[in-house]
């Protein structure tokens, strides 16, 4: 309810002349102001519940809620946010699809037929400016001599490419997850590249001795997602 009042004297009262105003949670101040509000910059300590605030220059907020539209020039974030980005084994296409060195694609695995190690590639979509923290892989893996590696990595458009992270399967057996936090490169740039998953499978002598369960991104952000 003050919150409402607040925002009722902000659209009743009449102009004054301020370069920046500091609002605070203070209903008797709020009550001395006679006249219409005009300035330049707001800046709020606290909470704003509102149906409709407009600006035309900068709003910095701890928390802002809104029941309708907001609407902005531009808009950024007080603090970077984390997210989250999946990569299942059915997002993968073959590099290799010959005889003994076939990808075998399933909704919850990724493996490879016993013989020659095998490729297989995903594309990885970020917004441009985000930042890779972490980079976590899920196998299994129930022979010793079979290996999985995988990377992300970016390509230039003169088909340069680099490694950004790594996350090979290790010398444990069964599940295991690997993470790599020693991101090279870590903030995306879609004007000038790239950026995808590449996994290299090398099973001993059967399909199940390595095989790729799942893989999560974290990134941060500043700006609101496109």
């Amino acid at each position: 309810m003050k919150k409402l009042l607040f925002l009722i004297c902000l659209l009743l009262i009449a102009p004054i002349s301020k370069e920046s105003v500091q609002i605070k949670k203070n209903t008797d101040e709020i009550e001395r102001i006679k006249q219409h509000l005009k300035t330049k910059k707001i800046t709020v300590d606290g909470d704003i519940g509102c149906a409709e605030l407009t600006a035309t220059d900068d709003v910095n907020c701890v928390n802002v809620v809104a029941t309708t539209d907001v609407q902005s020039g531009t808009f950024t974030y007080g603090s970077a946010i984390t997210r989250y980005y999946t990569i299942g084994a059915n997002d993968f296409h073959a590099f290799e699809n010959v005889a003994n060195t076939e990808i075998i694609i399933s909704r919850t695995e990724l493996l490879a037929q016993s013989g020659d190690a095998s490729k297989a590639y995903a594309p990885l979509h970020l917004p441009h400016g985000a930042i890779i923290t972490k980079f976590t892989v899920t196998w299994f893996r129930d022979d010793e001599a079979a290996t999985g590696e995988i990377d992300i990595y970016r390509a230039d458009f003169a088909s340069a490419h680099s490694t950004l992270a790594s996350a090979d399967s290790n010398s444990s057996s069964g599940y295991h997850t690997v993470i790599d936090t020693t991101i090279s490169n870590a903030t995306i740039d879609n004007t000038g590249y790239t950026y995808g998953i590449e996994i290299i499978l090398n099973p001993n002598d059967a399909t199940i001795d390595v095989q790729l369960i799942g893989i999560i991104i974290e990134y941060t952000i500043t700006v609101p997602l496109p």
